[in-house]
């Protein structure tokens, strides 16, 4: 909380591409290795171990989440895509999800272990998905938008879900949109359906794509960054979609929010890397 930074490597996977990070209920942390259909526990000393699938060798692990019972479930990308899961025995077994789905990289949990993530269907149509906590059966909304090209990396968080303090899923809508529209949305799922608000630009100095996103006790925030350069924005965003806007020098990436209410976020810049904190009063 003081800004001290510590890194930890040994026990990682040789090659270990950590990608998303989540907070275990026993004070362990858990991520997701994208090298393979890979998880990792971090302990609050710093040790390391990781849990391989190699039979799912074209699945990557990409978001993280955690499920029923506190343990770590993950979304695989790739030629077949899979909800991965640990077991008792602390190996890697998988629900396979449909070959024509493609997850598009974030996964959160509800309060009662239900799974949800934002994924491209057939035909490219984007759709918010359910994997009820007691049931093998997908639950698919669709979110009447059409994949579309955003250019991505390094400048780009992975998309995000997450539980709102309303207790629902709310999501950003990177890599989709609707006809030939620039606008850009955040979306939330209520009384069973998607409800989809216009993010706000006016005010932005620079183009910002939204993408990462955390939800504090009352509200929500998110940031954006521009691909092509090295500015971005954040946003403030409560329950009924109302939205405050600020510009930051430098592109902020992923995001979470600290017990005070205070959003921190990783960033990118030329040649440096920071972790930023803002004050909740902003």
């Amino acid at each position: 909380s003081n800004g001290t930074i510590t890194e930890y490597t040994g026990g990682l996977n040789a090659g270990a591409e950590p990608y998303s990070i989540v907070a275990g209920p026993d004070g362990n942390m858990w991520f997701s290795d994208y090298a393979g259909a890979t998880i990792g526990e971090i302990t609050p000393a710093g040790s390391i171990t990781e849990y391989n699938a190699p039979q799912y060798q074209n699945s990557k692990a990409l978001g993280i989440a955690i499920g029923l019972h506190g343990r770590p479930r993950f979304i695989g990308f790739g030629s077949q895509p899979l909800i991965g899961y640990l077991t008792p025995k602390d190996t890697i077994g998988a629900n396979l999800l449909p070959v024509r789905m493609t997850p598009k990289g974030a996964l959160t949990a509800d309060s009662a272990g239900n799974l949800w993530f934002v994924a491209q269907g057939a035909k490219a149509r984007g759709e918010l998905v359910e994997k009820p906590a007691h049931s093998p059966h997908l639950s698919r909304t669709p979110l009447h938008m059409q994949a579309v090209f955003e250019p991505c990396c390094p400048n780009v968080a992975p998309k995000s879900i997450v539980i709102g303090p309303d207790g629902n899923p709310w999501f950003t809508t990177l890599y989709f949109g609707r006809a030939k529209s620039p606008a850009q949305f955040i979306g939330t799922y209520v009384n069973g359906k998607v409800k989809l608000t216009r993010i706000r630009s006016k005010g932005l100095t620079e183009s910002a794509l939204a993408s990462g996103l955390a939800a504090g006790a009352k509200n929500l925030w998110m940031t954006g960054g521009d691909p092509f350069g090295f500015k971005g924005a954040l946003w403030h965003v409560d329950l009924g979609g109302n939205q405050q806007i600020y510009n930051l020098p430098y592109n902020p990436l992923a995001l979470t929010v600290d017990a005070s209410g205070h959003p921190w976020f990783t960033t990118a810049f030329p040649g440096v890397t920071k972790i930023g904190r803002a004050q909740s009063e902003l």
